[in-house]
């Protein structure tokens, strides 16, 4: 693009459109939840580029006080969603004088979308507005949305059939549903918890299990313990970043997974950009848009998960914020498009620009514990990924520190890609070097079969 400038980001160099950039330096911004330590480089980048952050979240965050310009630390979680009302007017009565000094609010942790809502009406700034935020954090409110007609979207086609089970005895008012079918948490963004059912006295004993096991500690982040019940789809799923400005889709982003582990629903492989023709892109993007606005969304960066069954597209999850950190950092390096400060730019009010679409295509995979951490606490792995990311020819996106994880529902600690400015056969096969050449390639962990469905 004629209006661009290069800006070097830590390791990386991105192409940041030149008037977005001016037009957002020196904006103070409301920003509700950290996110966790692993999304770091959001803050480092929003300082780099003069954008002003107040964070407000509940833990002391001692790593940011030199990242963000303000950091409150405030306990919104307590008392759960109800209390969203009298946790917004408490986080605007801690802000004090400097309520005159901002310019927008927003969220990317999936917790806080309710909170922030309420926060953007208070305060008169673009966001979704409390209802669609609560509606949208719901898979069965969102899926019984999606079936309703409306005069300018018709979405009934892509909603699954699926029932919400607050108890037992609700299994078995599932009229139509067949078996196998999938059990997962009405609330959360995670794969934990996502079961396979192959009956319904499977679907009770599955239920009464994971009520047992999470209790208290899993409920949705305040929602409650409810889950859904609903139709198993086989195939791939597609992650599509839908990029929305004044109700107009300004850009989509779509991801390929792979095979999905076979003893849970934890992601293995991903692909970018998408392997599918160009006529099933326009169609999963087309999809993808008029759900969410379907749903109320119309302004910001929101992450759609879909699936393309025998009987068409079926959406699985519209998550109401950019989709997982570790896509969104692949983004920057394969597009230089950072998803962070585009729903910045959104929520103050200016619509982004975006460079050329690259040929740069990368192909990764997920490391668990289960197969990987003997590997990589080994100096001389270690060493040659340090070496293998310092010359640029892979991303390693930790996530968390090797631990023990919970056998059932596998928890990934990092996020290995590699990359080619050819095609995507070549950054797939480079993909399955590297990790043969780590001994990452593991009869546990066959990336040849994992990556099968893609190029």
């Amino acid at each position: 693009m004629a209006n661009t400038k290069e800006a070097t980001l830590g390791n990386d160099s991105i192409t940041w459109n030149r008037e977005n950039i001016e037009q957002i330096s020196g904006k103070t911004v409301l920003v509700i939840g950290a996110s966790g330590k692993d999304r770091r480089f959001v803050w480092k980048t929003f300082k780099d580029l003069n954008i002003k952050v107040i964070l407000v979240d509940p833990k002391e965050n001692k790593h940011l006080h030199d990242k963000v310009a303000v950091l409150i630390k405030y306990n919104y979680s307590e008392n759960s969603i109800l209390a969203d009302e009298s946790h917004g007017d408490a986080i605007i009565k801690l802000l004090g004088p400097a309520v005159k000094q901002l310019s927008a609010c927003f969220t990317f942790d999936e917790y806080c979308i309710h909170l922030t809502s309420i926060l953007c009406q208070k305060l008169g700034f673009v966001g979704v507005s409390p209802d669609v935020a609560l509606m949208v954090q719901s898979k069965q409110l969102t899926y019984d949305a999606l079936r309703k007609t409306s005069r300018d979207f018709d979405t009934n086609q892509y909603s699954p059939l699926s029932f919400q089970i607050k108890n037992v005895s609700d299994i078995s008012n599932t009229k139509g549903l067949s078996f196998p079918a999938i059990l997962k948490p009405e609330y959360g963004n995670f794969s934990e918890g996502v079961s396979k059912v192959y009956s319904i006295d499977d679907c009770v004993s599955k239920f009464n299990m994971l009520q047992c096991t999470y209790g208290k500690n899993w409920d949705g982040g305040g929602f409650g313990s409810s889950m859904v019940l609903m139709d198993f789809f086989p195939g791939i799923i597609h992650h599509i970043d839908v990029i929305i400005f004044k109700g107009v889709l300004l850009k989509a982003l779509v991801t390929d997974m792979g095979p999905k582990l076979p003893y849970g629903f934890s992601d293995t492989t991903t692909c970018f950009p998408t392997c599918l023709p160009d006529k099933d892109v326009a169609e999963l993007i087309q999809a993808s848009f008029d759900c969410c606005r379907n749903v109320g969304l119309d302004n910001g960066v929101f992450n759609v998960e879909m699936i393309k069954t025998s009987n068409g597209l079926k959406m699985i999850e519209i998550n109401c914020r950019p989709g997982s950190y570790r896509r969104c950092v692949v983004f920057r390096t394969t597009d230089s498009i950072d998803l962070f400060v585009t729903l910045a730019l959104i929520a103050v009010g200016i619509e982004p620009e975006f460079p050329k679409t690259s040929n740069v295509y990368a192909v990764g995979c997920y490391l668990y514990s289960f197969a990987h951490s003997r590997q990589l606490q080994d100096e001389t792995v270690l060493q040659r990924i340090k070496e293998l990311k310092n010359r640029k020819e892979i991303l390693y996106i930790e996530r968390s520190d090797i631990s023990k994880v919970d056998e059932m529902f596998p928890k990934c600690f990092a996020h290995l890609v590699a990359f080619d400015k050819t095609n995507g056969k070549l950054a797939k096969q480079k993909l399955i070097n590297i990790c043969k050449e780590l001994a990452l390639y593991t009869n546990d962990y066959d990336l040849e079969q994992l990556t099968r469905y893609f190029y």
